[in-house]
């Protein structure tokens, strides 16, 4: 049986269940890269730039882990949606793994990111590998759009627990889903707030898409991950429980540091702690850090 590895970093944190269920239900067999791990990070950090954000260098890690366990590697082209763009890495990955590990066998083709073009990048994709009855790829999709749901609605029921209700303070988490899903890049966040009777609400499924928002900011936005953000940021923002709000960015990721410049310092109706994750974090700088906000929420909260 042909062995698709599908490495857990990038938008394969986010299409995970997605992309796994559609090629099981087509007869492969699919391997998940483990969850993010020091040595995954360190891998990736040895084979990559210097100076590439930090979230390429977690997935060119995920990808070494996968390399000579699998007969392929699925890393699509991801295209943007909303007549945005998806950060040029993103776009351009398959041909910077490729650059990199030049015997690496690919499994690629371009994906985008509402249901219609993911749909058919996928069908294109399968087709490469022998999958032509339109019946079979239609039920494959089906199954993999259920797996995706269904992920969703446990996403969202976990966070209407007896402890979210009982916590002092409730505090969002904004961020990219590849940083905000992995729990490496958390950095122990929802522990570290626990000891604070705090709790952590991941705002990975904003309610608002009207667009108004990029008119509050006072800015066009052409990064549809910047789009995103700004969607849960506000969220936040009007969301009454909420207390303040933690955001989480790869170091020297463009998209998140113009999310940082032209949003969140000119909007403080609540506490923002800008968190950067890096290969160098230290769970005991950022305890101190955390301490030092949930100190500023208690105030504002007074």
């Amino acid at each position: 049986m042909v062995k698709i590895g599908i490495p857990r970093a990038g938008y394969g944190q986010y299409y995970c269940q997605l992309w796994k269920t559609f090629f099981e239900e087509l007869g492969f067999d699919v391997v998940l890269s483990s969850e993010t791990t020091k040595q995954i990070v360190d891998n990736g950090v040895k084979h990559s730039d210097t100076d590439i954000c930090f979230a390429i260098k977690i997935y060119v890690g995920h990808v070494l882990e996968l390399k000579d366990k699998v007969d392929h590697i699925f890393i699509p082209s991801m295209s943007g949606y909303r007549n945005q763009y998806l950060c040029s890495y993103h776009m351009a990955l398959p041909y910077l793994i490729k650059n990199m590990f030049p015997d690496l066998k690919l499994l690629t083709g371009k994906l985008g990111s509402d249901r219609p073009e993911m749909r058919q990048g996928l069908f294109e994709i399968a087709k490469k590998l022998g999958k032509k009855n339109e019946k079979e790829l239609q039920s494959a999709i089906r199954a993999a759009w259920e797996a995706e749901n269904q992920e969703e609605r446990e996403d969202i029921s976990s966070s209407a627990t007896e402890r979210w209700k009982k916590a002092e303070y409730k505090i969002a988490l904004v961020g990219a889903d590849y940083i905000t899903k992995d729990k490496f890049c958390l950095m122990n966040l929802p522990g570290l707030l626990k000891k604070e009777n705090a709790i952590l609400k991941n705002m990975n499924h904003p309610q608002r898409r009207s667009g108004l928002d990029r008119k509050t900011a006072g800015f066009n936005v052409r990064w549809a991950i910047e789009q995103d953000m700004i969607d849960r940021f506000f969220d936040a923002i009007e969301w009454e429980d909420i207390d303040g709000i933690i955001y989480i960015m790869p170091f020297s990721c463009g998209p998140c540091f113009l999310f940082q410049e032209q949003v969140i310092n000119e909007y403080n109706e609540k506490p923002v702690l800008v968190l950067n994750v890096d290969e160098s974090q230290n769970e005991t700088r950022i305890k101190t850090r955390i301490e030092a906000f949930i100190d500023v929420v208690k105030g504002k909260k007074k």
